[in-house]
C-alpha cells in the first residue's frame, strides 16, 4: 500500500478534475483515481453559463479566460442571449418557430464548448503526474489513520480525506450508503432525448443562418428541441427531448439507432423542427436519470460526494456542470483551510459540515427545479394561449434563473469556511480550555503590567468575526517610546508560556506587532469627547472631522505621501504551502508597503433612538461590508482582518467595537473603500446617520492606518488554527512544537 496521498479524488471527469486543479493552485496534496485509461468524457456539449463562468475563475484565476477562449458563443450583439425561445409548431394565432423571448443571462450568454475540449484544459492544469488510471473502485474502509481504497486490480491506496467526484452512478455513493439504500442509486426522470450532432452549413440551410447560429429552444406539449453552436461555429449539438412516461425497462440508459421511434415521437410538431429532424438520421435515444431520493447527508466520516456523485440533475437548466464546479471550488477552499499533514477527524468533519450546510441546499434546490423545468417549458403549450400567459411565461422564466446564476459563489466559501471554523473553535473551548485559558491570560496580564517598558495604552476586545476564533480575547496595546517597546518585547516569550500550560494542546497564543513612523500613520476621528486607540496616548492632539471624503483624502493627510506613492512590490511572496498551524510555531515578517488598519466606532452615550438607528441599520451595512471583505480576500488584498467587540476590565462588552487588520496594501485600501457598493453603503450609511441626528449626535467613527516598509511588521503564532491572522497570506518559518 502506499503512502498516504492526501486527498483522494475517485472520478475523473469534469468535477473530479476541476477539484483538481482548485487543490493544486491551492497547494493541496491529491491523487485521482479514472476508471478509465485515459480521461475522456462522454457527450458533444456542455454549456456554460454566468454562475460557471464564476467558478472557473475562483477555482483557478486563470481558468475562466482559458476557458473563456475555448468557447463558441451567439452571434454578434447577441453575446448576452442565452437562448432564443420559441414555438416548435403553430399555437392559436401564433406561428411556427415564433421568437416568443429572448432569455438574457450576461456577461456570458451561452458560452459553448466540447466537453472533451474542456475535459483536456482541465487535465493540462490538474497534472497527469497526480493521476492513476484503470481504477476500478471497490472499497472504502476507514481506520483510525484515513480511509483505505480498495480497487479491482487488487490494489490499495490510503488517503486523509476521499472525495467522490465520479458521478451519476457513483460507486463511492453505493459504498457510503449499501447497495440497497434507496438513495444509492439514480431514478428515471420520465423523459427521454435523441441526440446528434449536425454540421452548421446544412442546418443554416434548412433553419436559416440566425436560427442555426443562435441557442434555441423549440416548444411543444410534448417536450422542446434545444440546439446551439459548438466547435467554434462549424457544428450544433441537439437534443430532441420528450415526455415517456412510466419505467425505463433496458438496463442500458442509451439506446442506439431509433430513428423510426423518434420520428413517430415528434410526428406531431411543425415544419422547422421536421426540417431539422430530416437531417438526424438515425439517432441514439438516452433515458434521463436524476438522484430523485437523497440521503441524510452527502458526506460520511471522511469520505465526501459532490458533483453528479451527489446531485444528479437532468440537464433542463443547463446546471449540472456548474454546479459540480461551485462544489470544487467550494470543497477545494475546505480542504486548503485544514492541516495538509495528517487532518484530524475533527476537522474533516468540520470541513464537510460547512460544505453540507452551505451547498447541499443551494445544489439540491437546483436539481429539483431542473426536474420541474421540464414541465414548465412544455406547460405553456395551450391552444387558447393568451398574450398574458405569454407574458407569464417570460416573466417566470427570468425569475426562474436569476437566483441560479448571479449567487455569490466566493461567499458560499465564506460561509462554508466560518461555519467549519465555528466548530472547530467550540470543540476547541469544549476541549477543557476554560482553566488553561485562564492561565494563559495571567501570563498576558502580567506581561502588561510589567516594569520595565509598559504600554501607555491597552484596549481589551473579543473577536466576534473574522480571520480568527470567534471569542478569542484580544488585546491591543500602544508604545509611543520605540525603546521600552522593544525591553517589554524581549520579554514576550509565547512558546515558553504555551508550554508551562496544563491543557496546552487547547490554546492558541499570537502577536501581530508594527513600529510605525510618524509621517507613515493616518488618522481620523469624528469626535473629541471619546478618544479611542491612538488618540488616548499622552500628549497626543487629533482634529475631529464632521465628514470625510473617500480614502484618497486619507492619502493626503500621510506625510510621507509627498515624496512616496506606497506602490505595492512587484513580486509579493505568498506561502508554498498553508501551514498547519496547531502543534506549530510560526514567525514572519511583511512585504513592503503592507498596511494595517484599526478602524472602529462608538455609541456608549447616544439615547436609544440614536443606539437603535445604529444597531438596526447602519451597523448592519457595516457588517455587510467586512463579510464582503472576508469573502474575498484575494481580490480585496484583505489579511487577517478581525471584528473586535471591547470590553471593559470586568470582561463586560461596552458600545464599542472595531475591525483591525492587514490590507497587502494602500492600493487595495482605496480600492475597496471607492469602488465597491459593500463600502459605499457603510459610507452613505454614516452620512445618513449624520444628516438624522445632526450636531447632537453622539455616534462617533474613527480609524487609523499604518503604511510599513518591509520588517516593520512581525508575527508569531503558537499552536493557532490555520484561519487565525496572516498565516494562509504571508510567508512564515514553521518550527513543530
Amino acid at each position: 500500500m502506499a503512502s498516504n496521498v492526501g486527498v483522494a479524488i475517485v472520478g475523473g471527469g469534469l468535477c473530479g478534475l476541476a477539484l483538481a486543479v482548485a487543490l493544486r493552485t491551492r497547494s493541496v496534496p491529491f491523487t485521482i483515481y479514472e476508471l478509465q485509461s485515459s480521461f475522456t468524457e462522454v457527450g458533444a456539449g456542455i454549456n456554460v453559463g454566468p454562475n460557471a463562468l464564476a467558478a472557473f475563475n475562483l477555482i483557478d484565476k486563470n481558468l475562466g479566460e482559458a476557458v473563456y477562449g475555448l468557447c463558441t458563443r451567439n452571434l454578434p450583439g447577441k453575446e448576452d442571449v442565452w437562448f432564443q425561445v420559441r414555438l416548435g409548431a403553430p399555437l392559436g394565432k401564433h406561428e411556427d418557430a415564433e421568437l416568443i423571448t429572448e432569455l438574457m443571462s450576461p456577461p456570458t450568454g451561452n458560452m459553448t464548448l466540447s466537453r472533451n475540449e474542456l475535459l483536456q484544459k482541465l487535465a493540462d492544469k490538474a497534472g497527469l503526474e497526480n493521476a492513476r488510471f484503470e481504477k476500478k473502485l471497490t472499497g472504502l474502509h476507514e481506520d483510525e489513520d484515513g480511509v483505505v481504497l480498495t480497487f479491482a486490480d487488487g490494489t490499495q491506496d490510503r488517503a486523509s480525506v476521499v472525495i467522490a467526484c465520479d458521478g451519476i452512478h457513483s460507486t463511492a455513493r453505493r459504498i457510503m450508503l449499501g447497495p440497497h439504500h434507496p438513495a444509492a442509486k439514480a431514478v428515471y426522470s420520465e423523459v427521454v432525448v435523441y441526440r446528434g450532432v449536425l454540421p452548421m452549413d446544412k442546418l443554416s440551410a434548412a433553419v436559416g443562418y440566425e436560427s442555426a447560429h443562435m441557442s434555441t429552444f423549440y416548444l411543444h406539449s410534448s417536450g422542446y428541441v434545444i440546439l446551439y453552436p459548438i466547435n467554434g461555429g462549424r457544428e450544433v449539438n441537439i437534443g430532441f427531448w420528450i415526455w415517456q412516461k412510466g419505467a425505463w425497462p433496458p438496463k442500458e440508459w442509451m439506446l442506439p439507432e431509433q430513428s423510426k421511434e423518434f420520428r413517430h415521437a415528434f410526428r406531431h410538431w411543425g415544419d422547422t423542427v421536421h426540417k431539422i429532424i430530416d437531417l438526424m438520421g438515425d439517432p441514439p435515444v438516452f433515458a434521463t436519470h436524476y438522484h430523485g431520493i437523497q440521503p441524510d447527508a452527502m458526506s460520511k466520516g471522511r469520505v465526501c460526494l459532490i458533483g453528479d456523485a451527489a446531485h444528479a440533475m437532468p440537464p433542463h437548466q443547463g446546471q449540472g456542470g456548474a454546479q459540480a464546479m461551485e462544489d470544487a471550488y467550494v470543497i477545494g477552499e475546505l480542504l486548503a483551510n485544514i492541516s495538509q499533514q495528517q487532518p484530524s477527524r475533527k476537522q474533516i468533519d468540520a470541513a464537510f459540515e460547512g460544505y453540507e450546510k452551505v451547498r447541499v441546499e443551494r445544489a439540491n434546490r437546483v436539481k429539483d427545479t431542473s426536474v420541474d423545468a421540464f414541465g414548465f417549458w412544455t406547460d405553456i403549450w395551450d391552444e387558447n394561449v393568451s398574450d398574458e400567459q405569454i407574458r407569464q411565461f417570460i416573466e417566470a422564466s427570468d425569475e426562474r434563473f436569476h437566483w441560479i446564476w448571479h449567487d455569490d459563489i466566493a461567499a458560499q466559501a465564506g460561509r462554508a469556511i466560518q461555519i467549519m471554523q465555528d466548530r472547530l473553535a467550540e470543540e476547541f473551548r469544549q476541549r477543557g480550555t476554560d482553566t488553561a485559558a485562564q492561565e494563559a491570560e495571567q501570563h498576558v496580564q502580567h506581561w502588561l503590567e510589567g516594569q520595565e517598558g509598559p504600554p501607555d495604552v491597552v484596549d481589551t476586545l473579543i473577536v466576534t468575526e473574522g480571520f480568527d476564533i470567534p471569542k478569542a480575547k484580544v488585546w491591543v496595546a500602544y508604545w509611543t517610546d520605540a525603546k521600552a517597546f522593544q525591553t517589554r518585547l524581549d520579554s514576550l516569550k509565547l512558546v515558553d508560556w504555551w508550554h508551562k500550560l496544563d491543557n496546552k494542546s487547547a490554546i492558541g497564543l499570537w502577536q501581530e506587532h508594527f513600529i510605525t513612523p510618524v509621517d507613515h500613520l493616518e488618522t481620523n476621528y469624528a469626535r473629541l469627547d471619546h478618544k479611542p486607540g491612538i488618540s488616548r496616548l499622552p500628549d497626543v492632539e487629533q482634529p475631529a472631522h464632521e465628514l470625510t471624503g473617500y480614502w484618497g483624502s486619507g492619502r493626503d493627510r500621510i506625510p510621507a505621501s509627498a515624496h512616496d506613492l506606497f506602490e505595492p512590490p512587484d513580486d509579493i511572496p505568498t506561502p508554498h504551502v498553508l501551514p498547519q498551524g496547531l502543534g506549530q510555531h510560526l514567525t514572519g515578517t511583511n512585504f513592503t508597503n503592507m498596511c494595517h488598519i484599526r478602524s472602529g466606532q462608538w455609541w456608549e452615550r447616544c439615547d436609544e433612538v440614536e443606539r437603535e438607528a445604529y444597531e438596526t441599520s447602519l451597523q448592519q451595512k457595516l457588517m455587510e461590508g467586512m463579510r464582503f471583505l472576508w469573502d474575498h480576500p484575494a481580490d480585496t488584498g484583505t489579511l487577517g482582518l478581525r471584528f473586535l467587540q471591547n470590553v471593559d476590565r470586568d470582561g463586560t462588552p461596552v458600545r464599542e467595537t472595531c475591525g483591525a487588520g492587514f490590507f497587502r496594501n494602500w492600493q487595495d485600501l482605496e480600492q475597496w473603500s471607492s469602488t465597491s457598493p459593500s463600502h459605499l453603503a457603510i459610507f452613505t450609511g454614516a452620512i445618513e446617520h449624520a444628516k438624522r441626528f445632526g450636531e447632537g449626535r453622539k455616534f462617533m467613527t474613527w480609524h487609523e492606518v499604518s503604511i510599513l516598509k518591509a520588517g516593520e511588521a512581525r508575527w508569531e503564532y503558537v499552536n493557532c488554527v490555520p484561519e487565525t491572522g496572516v498565516m494562509k497570506w504571508v510567508e512564515l518559518e514553521s518550527r513543530d512544537l
